[in-house]
This record gives structure tokens, sequence and C-alpha cells, in this order.
């Protein structure tokens, strides 16, 4: 029996008649459309991603590997298996191929894979039918329809066991399913199970109650309830094969979430691109099983991920709480589309395989840092800049290759390659970068060191550019020649006097005052290119750190009977947010010798020692 959805089969030529033939042929204006080909994509349940959970972001790009793979070589037109490779899986998991394996010999890997992909092999086979025996092909088998999470399976097991009294029997309790949000369904918490689809785990449960075709129906309709078919995750193959390998299976799944997350409006009015996830960092981070947060966070800052994802700040108090809601800018197109341009303005530039993209070849703004979609960019000398760069500019090129290698040449010289207008420049205030990038190559090493430069800067600022520098790890500007506009480096002495004042008017050294706001930075962290954008986070640290000083603990007599020494370091560990008695952070030190500087101050003065 065919398959009623199997794709048109190769039309035999004896078999064919002039007026029932037809010749097709694919057609595309678009370029992105050709080579990215968003129709071709892999399209599970997004309930996949309460799997995430349990099997980590490595493990969860293998299962969709063997997926695809699954589905390409057999069950795309209706067999039940067929050969591939190694290298093939590899590719399709983001990994190389000697990961693959190194993985595939793990017994873990397949414990936590069970249900999704089983390892039907515990041995290996050989064909000793032969003179020279020959290993087989290890036998995996997919699960195409996704089970429930162990933990899931435990859940739904208790409800209907729990309810199965009250609805009068199998089919009343299956009913009743059905008709339960699914949240509360799968809300019970219990031991893992092994994951079990739901027509496994009904049949399991009621098959000695029901006709076998009344259970079926029951638990199809119950399986649709918890995975309805609308809600699908889809990854487009060129994102997969292309993109991941670049960005990472980590952040790669956090920009496939986040893209679910995502709608486009059927009527026509554009998509939502800005997604708020109300759990911040903590709740991105339990999508993929990870225990720590921050990681979440450190993703988020590499420059990769940054041309797909941005931070936007919601006008809210700021808050060190990993917790706290949290609102990003989403790209929803494959490759941004000044990468398209520039492919396209390379593609018929270039005779070689190699492609050498620059930072001329980006649009401009006085963004303030690297932005979604490539669109923006601030210029800085500092290692993080280059670094950024050079990643931005490898993975161009590699886009590049692509698009030269998929490209119709016919469709590619009928579109002229396009200018790329600057963008149009934000005032962002104190937030504002230094100067837009000139179109011209970046030197890839700084001239001078930080030092020299500091030394260049005014007497006044320059421990407040020493203590800046080290503790941003930034390099300062180097100072312009006669006749030039001053530019970064009068930005830079602008920005450090302002510093310097904030620090006179609440009375510490500007080095102890920065140590402060970088204390305050590292909790709220944003992004930071020159000292002028520190202003606000040092005041609101040294005023943070005056409020503690002018409600100081009240003082205890230690002769006295109630005076406690544990517990005094306990309120005072209070008043400054952390714990003494643990071992501090250069920055958190400063903070409590400014606090006990000013608890003496206010100590009535010997005058024998004056």
């Amino acid at each position: 029996m065919k398959p009623a959805l199997a794709p048109p089969q190769a039309l035999d030529p004896s078999s064919q008649k002039p007026d029932d033939t037809l010749h097709v042929e694919a057609v595309w204006e678009s370029a992105y459309d050709q080579v990215v080909r968003p129709e071709k994509a892999i399209v599970l349940n997004a309930y996949f991603i309460r799997h995430l959970h349990h099997l980590g972001p490595e493990l969860g790009w293998m299962y969709i590997a063997f997926r695809q793979a699954a589905y390409s070589t057999g069950g795309r037109v209706g067999q039940r298996a067929a050969r591939f490779t190694g290298k093939a899986i590899a590719a399709l998991s983001g990994s190389t191929e000697r990961t693959f394996w190194n993985r595939a010999g793990k017994p873990e890997t397949w414990q936590k894979l069970a249900g999704l992909v089983t390892l039907l092999d515990e041995k290996p086979i050989w064909d000793e039918s032969s003179p020279t025996p020959k290993r087989l092909p290890r036998k995996y088998s997919v699960a195409m329809t996704l089970p429930l999470t162990g933990p899931d399976t435990s859940a739904l097991r208790l409800w209907l066991l729990e309810n199965w009294e009250t609805c009068q029997g199998a089919s009343g309790v299956l009913r009743a399913a059905c008709e339960t949000p699914v949240d509360e369904l799968l809300a019970q918490p219990s031991e893992a199970s092994t994951p079990m689809t739901v027509h496994r785990l009904v049949r399991e449960l009621f098959a000695s109650e029901l006709p076998a075709k009344e259970l079926e129906a029951q638990a199809e309709r119950l399986h649709q309830h918890i995975q309805p078919p609308t809600d699908i995750l889809v990854l487009t193959l060129f994102f997969v094969e292309h993109i991941l390998p670049h960005l990472g299976t980590g952040p790669g799944w956090l920009l496939a979430i986040l893209r679910d997350h995502c709608w486009t409006d059927p009527n026509g009015r554009g998509a939502r691109s800005q997604v708020t996830i109300l759990g911040g960092y903590a709740e991105m981070a339990g999508w993929l099983g990870l225990s720590r947060a921050k990681t979440i966070w450190e993703w988020l800052r590499t420059p990769l991920l940054q041309v797909y994802l941005r931070h936007i700040q919601s006008g809210l108090p700021e808050t060190n709480q990993w917790d706290a809601a949290r609102t990003f800018d989403v790209l929803l197109e494959e490759v941004p589309v000044e990468i398209v341009q520039v492919c396209l303005r390379h593609l018929h530039d270039t005779n070689g395989a190699n492609f050498s993209i620059g930072v001329a070849d980006f649009s401009v703004s006085n963004g303030a840092d690297f932005s979604i979609g490539v669109a923006r960019f601030s210029q800085s000398d500092g290692a993080f800049f280059s670094t950024a760069m050079a990643q931005i500019s490898e993975f161009s090129g590699a886009i590049c290759r692509v698009f030269k290698l998929l490209s119709s040449i016919k469709l590619l010289k009928q579109i002229a390659p396009p200018e790329i207008a600057p963008q149009p420049e934000e005032n962002l205030g104190a937030g504002a970068p230094v100067r837009a990038i000139e179109n011209q190559p970046q030197e890839p090493e700084p001239s001078k060191s930080a030092s020299q430069r500091i030394q260049a800067f005014p007497e006044d600022v320059q421990k407040a550019a020493e203590a800046f520098v080290t503790a941003f790890n930034l390099l300062p500007p180097d100072a312009p020649e006669p006749g030039e506009k001053g530019g970064d480096f009068a930005l830079w002495i602008k920005g450090l006097r302002k510093l310097n004042s904030i620090a006179a008017d609440y009375g510490i050294p500007v080095e102890r005052a920065i140590q402060q706001a970088h204390a305050y930075w590292n909790q709220r962290p944003f992004t930071l290119t020159h000292p002028l954008a520190l202003k606000s986070a040092m005041q609101s640290a040294l005023s943070r750190q005056k409020s503690a000083l002018t409600t100081p603990v009240p003082a205890a007599n230690p002769g006295s009977a109630a005076y406690d020494p544990a517990q005094r370091r306990k309120e005072i560990s209070a008043a400054l947010g952390f714990d003494i008695d643990q071992p501090l952070t250069p920055e958190r030190q400063a903070a409590l010798q400014t606090y006990l500087d000013g608890l003496y101050a206010g100590f009535p003065q010997n005058p024998l020692k004056s």
C-alpha cells in the first residue's frame, strides 16, 4: 500500500503521452528565498521544548538530527528504514563527526534519549557469510510521535488513576482528561518514569476496559490535547546546517525557542519580534536544563548571538535578579539583510572561494553596541571589538560562500548589488558610543599600549582612567593628531572628569568609587564603551553606600553582656547586602572598608591621641 502523501514518482518514459505531461521549472526572484529556502524545514511539535530540560542542548540537537535523517532518507517516501552516515547526523546536530561518535559510545546518552531514539543492537553485528566478515550498520529506531517526558508520564498516570473512580471508569476519565487544562494534568509532582507516548500509556492502563478502537480514539484525542498539532516548532534546514555550527548548540536552542514565542500577523501588519520572558534568565536556563542562569547572560553577550538577539531595556528600575522579566528583540530572518547585501556585493567580485569581509562592508550608525541585524556598530580599539568584528567577518564570509555555492548565477546577474545606506543617527545621550566606523579597514592590533594612552590624558584624569581601564578591561582611545577633532579622546576626558566630580561629591577617592560602580555594573550589566556611560551606575552605587552609612547599625558596648560579635557581623552584612564572613571580592572589600571608615568617623575622638 502506497502512502497517501507520498511525493510524485518519476515518470516512466514508455507510459508518457504528449497531452498529459507537464514540465515544471522553479523560478526565484529573491536570492534569499533561493538560498535559504525557508520552506525546507524540520517541523516537530513544540512540546519537545519540555524534553530539552532533561536532555540538554547537545542531546536535543542529536534527536533533531536523527529525526531529520529518519524523515529525509525513509519516512518522507513511506519507507520504514534507511541507512545514513554518522557524518550526516553530525552535520544536522551542530557537532563534528568525532563528537557524535563519542556521544554515541556513551551508555548515558541512550539512557537520556530513551523513548526518543533507541539503540536496537546492544553489540556490534557482523556479516560472516563471506570470507571477509564485515560489520553491519548499527540499528536505531526514532520516535516520530513525541513521547511525554518522564515526569509528565508519571504525572498523567497519577492523574488518570486518581480520577478513575470519580469519573466512573476508563471512558469517563479519558474524556475528563481531554477537558482539563494541560498544566493541571501534568502538574502533580512524582518520580519520573520512562518517557512514554500517550497512546502507550492509555493502553497500559485501560486496555482491558475498552474496545481497541475506542481506546485508540480516546488516546488520540488526549494526545492532541497535550500536544496540539498546530503548536509546532520550525527549524529551517539552512539554520541547522549553516547557522548552528557558528552559534553553538546552547545559543542555537535559545534563539529557536525565542523565535517560537514570536508570531506573524495574518492580516499583514507585520511580525511580533519582541518577546518578554517573565521568568528572566532563570526561566530561560530552565528550558535547557541549566542550573546556572548566568550562562544565559554570558551567551547573550557573544557577538554572533547579538546579531540575532538583543536585550531591550524595559524602562523599569534595573535589577540583578536572575528571575526578573526580560524583553528581547528577535531577528526572525536566518540571514540579516545587511549580510545578504554583503554577499551579493562580493559574489561576483571574488574569483576564489575565500571571502574577506571587513568592517567597511557593513552599514554603520551611532548604535551603542552590536545590534540586531548587524545594522549598528560602535567603534572601539578594545580587544572585545576586535574579537567581535573578527567573528562577525568570519561568519559573514562563511554565509557568502554558501550563497556562492547555492545561488543561481542567472538569477543573481539580474540583481544589481545594492548600495548599503547608512542608518539614521540616534540621540542616545550618555549611553551614546564613540564615533561611527569610517568606511576604511580597521587596524588588527592597537599601535600603543593602554598605559601609553593613559599618559596622553590630562593629569587630573589619569588616576580615573587607570582605574576605569583596569576595572572594565577597555582600551582607551589614542590622542588625536594635531589639527584633528577630539572625537573619542575628548569624550573619554569628559566622562572621566564627570566620574571625578561624582566621587568628590561623595567624598571618596575616584579609584574606590569606580570599584564600587564596577561591582554595581557587574550585578546589572549593560553595554559600556566609555566612562561617561558609567555616570548613572556610579551615582546609584555611591547613593546606596551613603544610605547604608547614614543608617548605621546601632553600636553596642563590647564589654556588655548583650554584645554578640556574630550577631553584629550579621547586622553589618544585612546593611551592606552581602555576607562579610565569606571571601570578598576587591569591590566588596572596598565597600566594607568605606562602611567601616564611615562608622569610625562618627565615633568621638580620644583627646589623648589628638
